[in-house]
């Protein structure tokens, strides 16, 4: 992946990592790690919460690439680590499920809510990775969608599921 869009994609993360105090130093090592692991010909990536966590996720080729940190005694913050899944049109399945969340983080009225979904995809050996993203807010508040949006939908595309506009 070219440095340019390791760092777009970095920048969608780090959006999600504010408030991981243990991520807080984490940006550099994730562009280096994209741009040296992911291809060139990478189609679609983007930050999303992976169960919860911020992480990256991409398609490139014929893989799902999902980007996390873990911690390993001894080391004295998260290190990126990076796995490949095999993505055919024939193997995982994908679900969504669509709903509405009040957002705290906009002063406004009670009821104001963001259009959020998630994505599962599932494969045959029963590894499941879950990712959320938001469509759009009510009353003009986060304006959707988001690169996780983005994500989840060329991932349908990709497995042959095409979402209306």
């Amino acid at each position: 992946m070219t440095r340019w869009t390791a760092t777009e994609v970095a920048n969608s993360w780090y959006e999600l990592a504010q408030g991981h105090e243990e991520l807080g130093d984490a940006y550099q090592r994730l562009v280096a790690l994209l741009h040296e692991t992911l291809p060139d010909n990478t189609e679609a990536a983007a930050g999303a919460r992976v169960d919860g966590q911020p992480a990256v996720v991409a398609l490139a080729g014929d893989g799902f690439f999902l980007t996390t940190f873990a911690h390993r005694e001894g080391e004295g913050f998260p290190q990126p680590v990076i796995g490949r899944l095999p993505l055919a049109p024939e193997q995982p399945a994908l679900r969504i499920r669509d709903r509405w969340r009040e957002d705290a983080s906009v002063r406004a009225p009670r009821g104001w809510a963001i259009h959020v979904r998630e994505w599962t995809v599932t494969w045959p050996d029963g590894r499941v990775v879950s990712f959320e993203s938001v469509v759009r807010g009510s009353a003009g508040l986060h304006p959707g969608p988001d690169d996780a949006e983005k994500f989840g939908r060329a991932l349908a595309a990709r497995l042959g599921w095409t979402l209306p506009q």
